[in-house]
């Protein structure tokens, strides 16, 4: 790369026809190797496209785009080995990719300047000394400009970083796994945008949802958009299990310098060639997916929702929160023995939002705080107190509870108005404002679909699941995976 820099660096003045089309197949040769089929390298270009510049016609009518997306799906594909450091391809796509799905993990744009090219500077500046001397003359391919940018030339304008987060893992990870569905763009590209991109743009629509393989030379990747079609506009179903070939992933480029890739891959490349007819279509979408669709019900049993520890957690305190607020509405009536029951799942959710989140021990504080202030003596009490256990109790009744319904009698005083009739949640607490009721699932269904689908862990390396872990029930405590089991490594841009 830094010889081509070097080398080609500026066009000589007098260069002919033949300097100008070897300094093009520079550029070109360093554009591929510097971005679209970048490596890991960072300083090399594979020759293997230097061929493929020969004629500049036929360049024209090769399928670059599908290229480069195969090259980018190999490298993400190889950057989930947790043993993986580095990662190339086309990373700026990456990038434009979330920007434009996920407004709240991208900067915000300030304003929207147009594109001035260079053809168009050189006209500029040419009319300008025009003016100042009539003998200037004003080329003729500057009266000519360059057509307009792609839709991710937007982000070169001004932008504001102040409301989001940069270069914090972190804080990207949590925000993702607390992302709701109305925070994501679904359908970044509508009729208005495509209709204001240049035509360049616009070019193969009919192959978009196609279900084919991309090819580049010794890499073979599916692109699936039936997988993905709510970023079509229409609506996502369960789709068909996408088993990658093991063989297709590892084959590489070594000792295959004389293969004959065409002979090789022929039986997808006849699948490309046949690729409007496998263009997949479904219904239009309207508004968000339901949360008991029967695609979000298969996604999140398929899936891990978490990608680290503490957005866990965060969820699990958000949804404990959620269900006692639902139990002890201030509208309702509490007999004292369904608030008794309820008092108990409160403890049990309060329990397991301290357990997840690793913050146990503040309720054995808590308690020697209480029992020393009963006997007028004040002990600071360490913040590595002994574990406390969890309560191992028969529930009495069936509730929904996550975990043990039941706690000794001791923990939850018995309240009754002074008529001896079944106190509300108003009297116990005191007015307060009705609560707005919630129009989506209620939280104790998400617990139960956090208990029963959801083992949380991070990215990295270190200790697997052991075997004799067992897997969440409804009736077990939510247990936190720290890391993700470490199992024989399997192709990971398929899903079996």
């Amino acid at each position: 790369m830094k010889w081509l820099q070097d080398t080609f660096a500026v066009l000589p003045d007098d260069a002919n026809e033949v300097t100008v089309q070897q300094y093009t197949r520079a550029y070109i040769l360093e554009l591929l190797g510097g971005s679209y089929f970048a490596d890991k390298s960072g300083e090399k270009v594979h020759l293997m496209f230097l061929p493929m510049l020969e004629d500049f016609d036929a360049a024209g009518r090769y399928s670059w785009g599908s290229a480069v997306l195969a090259w980018l799906y190999r490298e993400l594909c190889r950057a989930t080995d947790p043993d993986s450091c580095d990662i190339a391809g086309a990373l700026i796509l990456v990038q434009l990719w979330a920007w434009s799905r996920f407004p709240h993990i991208s900067p915000a744009i300030k304003s929207i300047q147009p594109i001035v090219n260079a053809v168009d500077d050189a006209n500029a500046n040419a009319n300008a000394n025009a003016d100042a001397d009539a003998d200037v003359e004003v080329p003729a391919d500057a009266a000519q400009p360059l057509p307009g940018g792609p839709y991710g030339t937007r982000w070169r304008n001004a932008k504001d970083i102040k409301d989001v987060s940069t270069h914090v893992l972190e804080q990207y990870r949590s925000d993702f796994s607390r992302q709701r569905p109305d925070q994501v763009i679904w359908e970044p590209y509508t009729d208005d945008v495509l209709s204001s991109l240049p035509e360049y743009c616009r070019i193969g629509q009919e192959v978009w949802r196609s279900v084919t393989p991309l090819i580049c030379f010794q890499i073979v990747e599916w692109h699936l958009p039936n997988r993905a079609l709510r970023q079509f506009g229409m609506q996502q179903d369960i789709p068909q299990p996408a088993n990658t070939d093991v063989k297709l992933h590892d084959c590489d480029l070594r000792g295959k310098v004389h293969e004959n890739w065409r002979q090789r891959w022929r039986h997808y490349i006849s699948i490309w060639d046949h690729r409007r007819e496998h263009v997949v279509t479904r219904d239009k979408m309207v508004g968000l997916m339901a949360y008991h669709d029967p695609y979000m019900d298969w996604y999140r049993r398929i899936t891990r929702r978490f990608i680290s520890r503490r957005s866990g957690c965060y969820e699990m305190m958000t949804l404990c929160n959620m269900r006692i607020c639902e139990m002890f509405h201030p509208e309702q009536e509490l007999d004292p023995a369904k608030f008794m029951e309820l008092a108990a799942e409160a403890y049990q959710l309060a329990f397991n939002a301290l357990e997840a989140s690793n913050e146990l021990h503040r309720l054995d504080s808590v308690e020697r705080v209480n029992t020393d202030s009963d006997t007028n003596t004040h002990t600071t009490v360490p913040p590595t107190a002994t574990r406390r256990r969890r309560p191992h109790v028969t529930p009495s009744s069936p509730t929904q509870s996550v975990g043990p319904s039941s706690v000794p009698q001791s923990v939850v005083p018995t309240l009754v108005t002074q008529s001896g009739a079944p106190a509300s949640a108003t009297q116990l607490s005191g007015p307060a404002p009705a609560l707005p009721q919630p129009s989506g699932p209620s939280s104790a269904t998400q617990l139960e679909d956090l208990v029963r689908d959801i083992e949380v862990g991070d990215h990295g390396r270190g200790r697997g699941r052991g075997r004799g872990t067992k897997r969440p029930q409804p009736d077990m405590p939510v247990v936190l995976k720290r890391n993700p089991p470490r199992n024989k490594r399997k192709p990971c841009c398929g899903t079996e």
